[in-house]
């Protein structure tokens, strides 16, 4: 099954080490979003243009992106 990671990405990146397995990419988007609107509530508003949840897969690829200011 692949394994997606889940990156912190704004002014710095805070990398997901252990990453997380779904049998699809799109269960991964979809985890991605739920990550991305749970932190969008602690980001204040004017940083949230810079903030997203970047999905890398096992190659180190990004796959997908998540912009938390489009979950406020």
């Amino acid at each position: 099954m692949p394994r997606y990671f889940f990156d912190y990405a704004d002014d710095t990146r805070v990398l997901d080490r252990s990453g997380t397995e779904f049998p699809r990419l799109a269960d991964a988007e979809h985890h991605a979003r739920i990550i991305a609107a749970e932190l969008a509530r602690d980001v204040p508003d004017h940083e949230l243009h810079e903030a997203f949840i970047v999905v890398v897969d096992s190659d180190a690829k990004e796959v997908f992106r998540v912009a938390l200011a489009h979950l406020q």
